[in-house]
């Protein structure tokens, strides 16, 4: 856990300050959905399921309230969207 905890601070530090709004996001977004898994392996119960190892269902688990925070933060966001 350290050791991912300590792996994530260099790179903000040696980024480009020109880069777009949106690829910081997306770092943003990739740093902490790792972090969220990390934290549901570790904190999330088990579930019904024991085989292939409950650490693989509780980051599915993980994965899964990733999804919904997700689509709850892109229904939030104001815009147009355009299909086709």
């Amino acid at each position: 856990m350290n050791i991912s905890v300590l792996s994530s601070f260099p790179p903000p530090q040696f980024r480009d300050s020109t880069v777009d709004y949106g690829s910081n996001m997306l770092a943003g977004l990739c740093v902490a959905s790792t972090f969220f898994l990390i934290i549901s392996a570790l904190a999330f119960p088990n579930g019904p399921f024991i085989r292939p190892h409950p650490l693989l269902w509780r980051m599915v688990f993980g994965l899964s309230v990733l999804y919904l925070l997700m689509v709850q933060f892109l229904i939030q966001q104001v815009g147009t969207v355009e299909l086709g």
